[in-house]
């Protein structure tokens, strides 16, 4: 899970593992997803999409959202893809 400012936690040992200096950067908008291995594969701050290795991706700045709304983000894979996905957040107005 990356979340908050350059912040997140790894589950995979089956501990909690702090993990910082990750790309992410997000009041309180946050969302991430992994693969059904548990690899994380990308989070999305209501504003910006980064992949695994912290770097923005393509397309994935300048997204009208609002990174500062409670629960304010949401990934959803696309019905009938493995590779495709939704992502939604709430915009400022909302």
């Amino acid at each position: 899970w990356h979340f908050g400012f350059h912040a997140g936690l790894d589950f995979n040992s089956g501990n909690p593992v702090v993990l910082g200096g990750v790309g992410h950067y997000s009041n309180r908008s946050n969302a991430t997803i992994s693969d059904s291995l548990g690899n994380f594969m990308f989070s999305f701050s209501g504003t910006t999409v980064w992949n695994r290795n912290g770097d923005i991706m393509q397309n994935g700045d300048d997204i009208v959202g609002h990174n500062g709304a409670s629960q304010g983000a949401l990934i959803v894979p696309m019905p009938g893809s493995n590779s495709l996905y939704y992502v939604l957040s709430v915009s400022l107005k909302d």
